[in-house]
């Protein structure tokens, strides 16, 4: 009987408690979870592609079109590290993100523990398109628009967080979705319990070049 007491007050301060919240608040926590632990669209759609990845590693200076992007890069990186000997800004990994399309120029500059700043360009005419934040990219090559790029970025040495960018045809520019999702795993690289498991179609893309041989994966 004193259990069930307990619990009766228990439920009571509950429903109290519950009309004290305002309903748009209510629903939005109701939500959250659900809306957290579904399945980012543009990971669904990056299923069915032939999905590739790359670092700094990939990156080389003769792959960078000095005359062109040289000063640009210098000028877009912040003034503290213009002439910062740890900072890059003068190597390259250039790709065709369409087919068809222009040679996209993915430059890194500011590099950290956690990740690289990468400064996305085309030439003739010199076009910039952004920013990406992250230790190594995953994208696909597109017949016809510019595809989803995903970011990875290093937390500590057991997880890892994904970010997703998308072009913006309005700005044209790609922009961050703001939707880092953080993946952990043990000393055994297996998925820490209660834990969410990288989709299977991020695990192992195909290393881009064959200057990629000391990327980590």
């Amino acid at each position: 009987m004193l259990m069930n007491a307990i619990s009766r007050t228990r439920l009571s301060l509950i429903r109290q408690l519950l009309t004290k919240i305002p309903r748009g608040t209510l629903l939005f926590l109701l939500l959250f979870p659900l809306a957290s632990s579904a399945q980012n669209p543009q990971w669904q759609a990056m299923k069915t592609q032939q999905l590739f990845t790359f670092d700094i590693d990939c990156a080389e200076k003769a792959s960078f079109p000095q005359k062109a992007l040289g000063d640009v890069v210098r000028r877009a990186m912040p003034a503290k590290h213009q002439n910062d000997q740890q900072a890059y800004g003068n190597l390259a990994v250039p790709l065709k993100l369409i087919k068809q399309g222009a040679t996209v120029f993915f430059i890194p500059t500011i590099c950290g523990p956690a990740d690289c700043t990468w400064l996305l360009y085309t030439i003739g005419p010199v076009k910039s398109l952004g920013e990406i934040k992250g230790s190594s990219i995953i994208t696909y090559q597109s017949s016809n628009e510019m595809p989803t790029i995903v970011a990875t970025s290093v937390v500590d040495t057991f997880t890892t967080a994904f970010s997703t960018y998308s072009y913006d045809i309005a700005a044209a520019q790609y922009e961050s979705l703001g939707d880092k999702q953080l993946y952990e795993v043990d000393k055994d690289d297996k998925v820490v319990k209660g834990g969410s498991k990288i989709p299977i179609s991020f695990r192992k893309p195909k290393v881009l070049m064959p200057q990629c041989k000391n990327m980590i994966q």
